[in-house]
């Protein structure tokens, strides 16, 4: 049987009228302003990021997103806290609250981590719209966008983050995403870019190399 997650809202300040306001919320009725095209439940919360890596950076961004949507942190994260705090209360401050909280440890850098893999999802995104809204290879793909990334600076956070290349996006996408990219979300995103208007096509490509789509034949009809 599917449950469906539910989530506490915060208190409003007025007196409730249990007649018009109810403490639970799905994630259906959940709204939050983003940037992610492709944000939906995990994006909002953070929850399923911080169960699957365990990166406390997850946990951290899932506190302050469902803080601005109105929600208290899903009980995952909150005992992550407790216990991050716990940890350095019972230390008596003497042990950092980075490392209470695991954020670093021997030379590893949960922050670092977290930017790295969210660089790579971005990376991979694009490697699936850029395949999909021209109907050419993976392969082909890949190349197209490496190709833009090395032509332009796309780690803007400080930290040193090994380029990925055509061979490892595959890999990745062929590993970890392929699941992923072919549920019916991801099926019914693909479709509406392969429906997206010439013009707007071109467009997008105006800000890639124009040597790294040139020589593919499905790419002709774009090229002015």
């Amino acid at each position: 049987m599917n449950h469906e997650k539910l989530f506490v809202k915060h208190l409003p300040s007025q007196k409730l009228d249990p007649d018009k306001y109810t403490l639970l919320t799905t994630a259906a009725d959940i709204q939050v302003e983003t940037n992610d095209c492709h944000a939906g439940l995990s994006t909002i919360t953070r929850d399923d990021q911080f169960d699957k890596s365990n990166n406390p950076v997850h946990a951290i961004e899932s506190i302050i997103l469902c803080h601005d949507a109105g929600l208290y942190p899903p009980l995952n994260v909150m005992h992550w806290l407790v216990d991050s705090l716990k940890d350095w209360h019972n230390n008596n401050g003497h042990k950092s609250m980075d490392q209470a909280m695991g954020l670093k440890n021997s030379g590893w850098n949960a922050m670092r981590e977290a930017i790295k893999e969210q660089l790579y999802e971005d990376i991979m995104i694009e490697h699936f719209r850029i395949k999909n809204m021209f109907e050419i290879t993976y392969k082909d793909a890949a190349e197209i966008v490496i190709s833009r990334l090395e032509d332009t600076k796309w780690n803007f956070s400080g930290y040193e983050i090994p380029p990925i290349s055509v061979e490892t996006l595959l890999d990745k996408r062929k590993k970890k995403w392929a699941k992923i990219l072919n549920d019916t979300e991801y099926k019914e995103i693909a479709e509406t870019f392969k429906n997206i208007p010439p013009s707007e096509k071109i467009e997008i490509l105006s800000h890639y190399p124009l040597h790294s789509y040139s020589h593919i034949t499905k790419m002709e009809q774009y090229i002015k």
